[in-house]
């Protein structure tokens, strides 16, 4: 069980640092490379969520959970940002926003409205767990359904999106982002049994990169791009596999393991706060005459070691920790739930995000 959670951690620690370089400017500037990452690495958290997915939970206890795992710390930073930038503009120091503005677009919840945008991915991954688990209890003693379920969504999801309007929490790209979860619930034996087969690998690799340099096929979830769906889909599922099984590979490899899987515990901190601080700290950089690449390595790390900090100290600190981290559970009396369903619960709802525990 440590060992299959040690893989999971990694895989989401190495899908976080994809998500923070595909934020950065210059890799965004080389072109493919930076689709390349687009390509997959929402999925990746997609598929990563639904694994831990459970038809028996409750679903008022889990959407508790999720509230406090996911929601919470959302909100309370978004209100925060929007309340320092009103009385940013009240005091003259910027340009007046209106409060009606700012904490509607808050609540709203998308790319568009909120101001750190890699955050829309908090409320949208709320709304897909709870669909999903809806969708597994209606689906419960029926599972051939699974497969003609996620495709009929999925299609219908690429034909919809960019033609409907944005909805709250993104509630518009449900159709495409819950059949990746309900993906990782019904293959969730194997993605927590993941072994690196060079051959295998070396396969899905050319896979991917040819379909990446072969077609004109993108994917952004955030600006409602999925430009095709067969070759989009098949692009997901390489890179989903290819990282699933580096973890695997990593799981063992000592320092690598251990950075990876920290940053995979830490990925909701990360994926919240580093988009303003890569961006201020290139932009600071660039501006004293750093080279684009130099600047961007800088940017990068800051982007992933100063949200650790904020995660350490809401750990350390009670006040912090009661606005960003889930309640800590008091002990029950034993149950007829085994110590490995326990241990699992347990670390599910202490490490959500961009399972997001993304983006």
């Amino acid at each position: 069980m440590q060992s299959r959670h040690t893989a999971i951690d990694i895989a989401k620690g190495l899908g976080i640092v994809l998500v923070v370089l595909g934020h950065d400017r210059t890799v965004g500037g080389w072109g493919w490379p930076g689709w390349m990452i687009f390509s997959f690495h929402m999925p990746l958290f997609f598929v990563l969520s639904g694994a831990f997915l459970r038809p028996s939970d409750d679903m008022r206890r889990f959407a508790v959970s999720r509230f406090h795992a996911i929601l919470k710390p959302c909100f309370v930073v978004a209100l925060l940002v929007a309340a320092a930038k009103w009385l940013a503009g009240t005091h003259g120091m910027i340009a007046p926003v209106g409060a009606g503005e700012l904490f509607g677009g808050v609540l709203y919840g998308t790319g568009a409205t909120l101001m750190w945008t890699p955050m829309w991915y908090l409320p949208h991954l709320f709304i897909a767990s709870c669909t999903g688990l809806l969708l597994l209890k209606a689906l419960a003693g029926r599972p051939q359904l699974m497969v003609p379920l996620c495709s009929t969504l999925l299609a219908g999801g690429v034909f919809a999106i960019g033609r409907l309007p944005e909805l709250p929490w993104s509630a518009d790209l449900l159709p495409i982002s819950v059949p990746f979860m309900l993906a990782g619930w019904h293959l969730r034996d194997r993605i927590f049994a993941a072994r690196f087969r060079t051959l295998h690998c070396a396969v899905a690799m050319a896979v991917f990169v040819m379909l990446n340099l072969a077609f004109d096929a993108r994917m952004d979830l955030n600006m409602r791009v999925y430009d095709d769906l067969l070759v989009n889909t098949a692009e997901a599922g390489c890179g989903v596999y290819l990282v699933l099984t580096l973890a695997s590979r990593l799981q063992n490899a000592g320092p690598p393991s251990r950075l990876f899987s920290t940053l995979g515990s830490a990925s909701l901190f990360i994926l919240m706060f580093h988009h303003p601080i890569q961006t201020k700290v290139l932009t600071v950089l660039q501006a004293r005459g750093m080279s684009d690449l130099g600047a961007s390595a800088l940017a990068v790390t800051a982007g992933l070691v100063l949200p650790l900090l904020v995660w350490d100290g809401a750990r350390r600190l009670p006040p912090l920790g009661w606005l960003l981290l889930p309640p800590v559970r008091a002990p029950h009396a034993p149950t007829s739930a085994s110590p490995a369903q326990t241990s699992e619960c347990a670390r599910q709802s202490q490490s959500e995000a961009p399972q997001a525990r993304t983006p």
